[in-house]
């Protein structure tokens, strides 16, 4: 399954209701066009820079960095949750399937029971 990013009106109108105060059209123009209108990212930096900060970076030729920063705020957010709630989101994201009896499947079954990654993959990663 691909999942795209937001239309850009409906991006720009996210950034804008998660920002504390008023943006500059050049700012949520960049934040939209840097993000690839990804809520998450989107949400992320309206909440997490000021309007004078995003106004500032909108007219750096360097694109605002999202990947990173998210991906640490995020793993500070899962780390918080309690460790039944850290293995469902696990089970979910590795199933690729999109089969969510699969997915029941694995809450309803014993952890002891569920196959372990093989030795061989720990090693190359």
């Amino acid at each position: 399954m691909e999942v795209g990013g937001l239309p850009a009106d409906a991006a720009a109108e996210l950034l804008r209701s998660v920002a504390a105060t008023p943006l500059e059209l050049a700012a949520v123009d960049r934040v939209v066009a840097d993000t690839g209108r990804n809520p998450l990212a989107l949400v992320d930096i309206g909440s997490h820079y000021t309007a004078q900060q995003l106004a500032a970076r909108a007219y750096l030729p360097a694109p605002i960095a999202v990947g990173r920063q998210v991906q640490d705020r995020c793993l500070h957010r899962v780390r918080r949750l309690p460790p039944e709630v850290r293995e469902f989101a696990l089970l979910v994201a590795a199933d690729v399937s999109g089969d969510r009896s699969r997915v029941a499947q694995g809450l309803t079954r014993p952890a002891s029971t569920l196959r372990r990654p093989n030795r061989r993959w720990n090693r190359m990663s």
